[in-house]
């Protein structure tokens, strides 16, 4: 059996960095912004940097189960965000 050549990347409709500190804000706000939130679950995760925490914030809303979590690195954020849809929910 021929193995495809071609490698899936679990991460390819990952935001990162300002583009998902954004996203994270817009889940967070609720309700409030909710008539102008467009409804997308391909591009409702990610992580960013936050320096007043400094850590990293791992957010997922694939599953629409909004979850939360923050690393100390950013591989540690990636691995969180691989797992899939269920991955923080623990």
């Amino acid at each position: 059996m021929k193995r495809s050549r071609y490698k899936i990347d679990p991460l390819q409709d990952c935001l990162r960095d300002e583009q998902a500190a954004q996203e994270f804000y817009k889940l967070v706000n609720g309700e409030y912004g909710s008539r102008t939130y467009h409804n997308d679950t391909v591009r409702n995760f990610g992580y960013f940097f936050e320096p007043r925490i400094n850590s990293w914030i791992v957010f997922d809303n694939r599953a629409r189960s909004f979850f939360v979590e923050t690393c100390r690195t950013y591989k540690q954020a990636e691995e969180l965000l691989i797992d899939g849809t269920e991955l923080l929910a623990a």
